[in-house]
């Protein structure tokens, strides 16, 4: 006889949706607030370095272009299987009338919401998995994370140092760096997502009235948690790749600020 897979009590599934909705909030939360401080370091480092509006934006894009090629041609390979027709496709930085930089976008015809949300989130998707992929798999800086969110900051030093010296570490690391600060979606990836959550918002009901929650949460509540501690795990290790570039971004910013102000 085939023994039976037990299944997690309807609390302890409960305790780690809450403990792993947490982890996603606040790694969300930190991430965005420590990559918009590493790109105002890095813009405003570059616009020392040379002196030019236009050629800090031009570097700066150059600099992310991996991640800005894997967002664009996440949207254009996605609208493709999707069979939605596509325009221009722009790699080049702009700058915005509001201010914003435009790092690229690709022009796809306009769809029903569903279609269009697969395309707007596609590049977070994607960068998600390149991420697990290289700081995962091939740094093993979760590994890092762990130690330092237990405390064991020896430990983490430790495999900080046997990180960089494994093979293409420097190569794995500006990838990870150029991959998270252009996976977010923009506004007009955006524009379908209120649509999906109304439909969510409208299925959760009916689950709701009709007495069907539990079983939907047995059926999907497991598969859904597994994806958000792995969205969780992907933030968590870019924090830790950020963090630790950005000792190095101030202080190359501020010798910069020290150089022009000598020639002044």
């Amino acid at each position: 006889m085939f023994a039976r897979r037990r299944r997690a009590p309807p609390d302890l599934l409960m305790e780690s949706a809450l403990a792993t909705a947490l982890w996603l909030i606040l790694s969300a939360v930190l991430l965005v607030l420590v990559q918009r401080l590493v790109q105002q370091i890095m813009q405003q480092a570059l616009f020392l370095l040379t002196g030019r509006v236009e050629w800090a934006l031009f570097m700066y894009a150059f600099i992310l272009l991996p991640g800005v090629i894997l967002h664009e041609g996440s949207h254009w390979v996605t609208a493709k299987i999707l069979r939605m027709r596509t325009g221009r496709m722009s790699l080049w930085p702009k700058l915005q009338r509001e201010g914003t930089l435009r790092l690229g976008y690709v022009e796809t015809e306009r769809a029903d919401f569903l279609r269009s949300s697969l395309v707007g989130v596609a590049p977070l998707v994607v960068a998600i998995v390149a991420l697990l992929v290289l700081g995962q798999r091939l740094l093993h800086i979760d590994a890092v994370g762990l130690a330092i969110a237990g405390g064991e900051f020896d430990l983490a030093w430790q495999l900080a140092a046997q990180i960089l010296g494994l093979p293409f570490a420097g190569l794995w690391i500006y990838l990870i760096f150029a991959v998270s600060n252009t996976m977010f979606p923009s506004a007009s990836d955006r524009r379908s997502w209120p649509w999906v959550g109304m439909v969510l918002g409208v299925l959760l009901g009916i689950t709701l009235v009709t007495g069907v929650g539990d079983w939907v949460v047995d059926a999907a509540g497991r598969p859904a948690l597994r994806i958000a501690q792995t969205v969780a795990l992907a933030f968590s290790m870019t924090i830790v790749v950020d963090a630790a570039l950005l000792p190095g971004l101030a202080l190359l910013n501020g010798l910069l600020r020290r150089v022009r102000g000598g020639l002044m």
